[in-house]
């Protein structure tokens, strides 16, 4: 969609780290590694747990080695389905223009 072409990926201590949102509150580290590992190295996972619950937030971060895996990752795994739920996938860390929707009104 030409969206990279204007940011900037910058590369976190860890690796390139994608943003997964629409996590199942379910959801285990080994879940995220099996759906993703495919795409390459994946080096490290966080899936913040709830205090209160203990359940994951809905959210995770994924570190690949190289920005070639991240990008295909993110490719691959975007609005696909993990757990039975939607999740999306994108850059966490970046720099440049940030592309909001344009509301009515």
């Amino acid at each position: 969609d030409g969206a990279s072409s204007s940011v900037q990926v910058v590369q976190g201590a860890q690796g390139y780290v994608v943003l997964v949102t629409g996590v199942h509150e379910e959801a285990e580290d080994e879940d995220l590694f099996e759906a993703f590992a495919e795409y390459g190295d994946v080096s490290s996972i966080h899936l913040n747990p709830d205090r209160r619950t203990g359940y994951a937030k809905g959210y995770a971060l994924l570190a690949f080695a190289t920005r070639e895996e991240a990008e295909e990752a993110i490719a691959e795994m975007n609005e696909s389905e993990l757990l039975g739920k939607q999740i999306k996938c994108a850059w966490a860390f970046s720099r440049g223009p940030i592309r909001l929707r344009a509301r009515e009104r």
